[in-house]
């Protein structure tokens, strides 16, 4: 698939130029605590390198602490431990992707059987009362799908370890990253 060509070769350009192997620890953060990291750890999971987390809190949680924050301008030079052009051109773990085919077929199936969805949107676009973001997106969710919005699961800027916060949820869902 030429998109994902396209999606591989970006990932393995733009580490080369940061100096980032294979090996090293990625920790990732934003500057709202933990909103869009997480999307950039599942990338950096889906295509297969190994150690790369999020750091609790993020930018917020940094601040809070009293921890140094640099503001200049980054150089644009390897900030790794590697040297540009060294990171392999990585490929994405089809096993952790479903398809739209796939994900027909398990809304077919008894409650048993089914793998389960969450929908991670806030509850009213879920339920289909409050209209999506992007104009002519219908909002409402896949048939048989949970709703877990991602607000609930943060205590301020940070992912929530209060396993009573979802110990109601179907199917005893525990929630984490390795």
């Amino acid at each position: 698939m030429e998109t994902s060509n396209q999606i591989t070769g970006c990932i393995s350009s733009t580490l080369d130029q940061l100096g980032i192997t294979k090996e090293d620890s990625v920790v990732l953060y934003d500057t709202r605590g933990v909103l869009s990291s997480p999307r950039a750890l599942f990338t950096f999971k889906a295509f297969g390198h190994p150690k790369a987390f999020v750091l609790n809190g993020g930018l917020p949680a940094w601040r809070a602490a009293g921890l140094s924050v640099d503001e200049s301008q980054p150089s644009g030079e390897a900030v790794a431990t590697g040297a540009p052009g060294v990171y392999p051109l990585p490929s994405m773990d089809p096993s952790i992707i479903r398809s739209y085919e796939q994900m027909l077929e398990n809304i077919k199936r008894d409650s048993g059987d089914a793998e389960l969805v969450i929908d991670a949107r806030p509850k009213a676009r879920f339920m289909g009362s409050a209209p999506e973001p992007w104009a002519g997106l219908p909002s409402g969710h896949i048939p048989n799908s949970v709703s877990i919005p991602f607000t609930e699961l943060l205590t301020t800027h940070e992912y929530s370890h209060d396993m009573e916060k979802v110990s109601g949820m179907k199917c005893g869902i525990l929630f984490g990253c390795d």
